[in-house]
């Protein structure tokens, strides 16, 4: 079987509403993922092919894994599959969209030491990554590039949209409704079954909704 290559983004320019490009530090997010690839591909017969990064050359080692090209350069491998490991959930849409309109395909990643109770019974969306100890029981629909990040829950009837990043340590109950693009940050924990809007931000520890006697 051909080996399918896999590229990691992990670090981007995006152009400010005032044509100023704003140059995103090296996200440890893909340095992250880059290390889990080996074990999950070496069973689905991909091949890692390096990061894709703007701003550092080609050829740039990180982490001992070296810099493919950058964004223009991937279009053009279409249909080469891409892993955009990007925290905000706006900017990996755009990218998303981008890269999609080019050709690129967007595989779903999830660690081994994930824990799916019911996989025949979650629906997980294109091009979402699943790390480490995160636990996901029934009944549990998860949108496209969605980022679970570790150690997080998500309890039976649960439904993210798409472009969601879940922060190290989130809970989720049951028969809660995220919107698209929402970022919850660290250990925040939606404790009922309410909808959260598209493009909400909830900061790290919150409890939502926040009830006091």
């Amino acid at each position: 079987m051909i080996q399918a290559t896999i590229c990691i983004w992990f670090t981007i320019e995006v152009e400010h509403k005032k044509n100023k490009k704003i140059t995103l530090a090296p996200d440890g997010l893909g340095r992250e993922i880059a290390v889990i690839m080996p074990q999950e591909m070496l069973n689905k017969h991909y091949r890692l092919g390096g990061f894709i990064d703007d701003p550092l050359p080609k050829g740039t080692v990180v982490n001992s894994i070296e810099v493919a090209g950058n964004q223009e350069w991937l279009m053009q491998q279409a249909p080469a599959m891409a892993v955009i490991a990007v925290g905000n959930p706006q900017i990996r849409k755009q990218l998303y969209e981008k890269l999609n309109q080019a050709g690129i395909v967007f595989p779903t990643i999830i660690h081994p030491a994930a824990h799916l109770d019911s996989i025949k019974d979650i629906i997980i969306g294109e091009g979402t990554y699943i790390a480490a100890g995160c636990i996901l029981t029934t009944n549990i629909n998860i949108g496209r590039s969605n980022l679970l990040l570790p150690a997080l829950s998500i309890s039976h009837d649960t439904t993210t949209g798409d472009f969601c990043t879940l922060m190290p340590g989130v809970h989720i109950s049951s028969g809660a409704v995220i919107g698209n693009n929402v970022l919850i940050g660290t250990a925040a924990i939606i404790s009922k079954p309410i909808n959260v809007l598209d493009n909400t931000i909830i900061p790290p520890w919150a409890i939502v909704p926040n009830v006091t006697a």
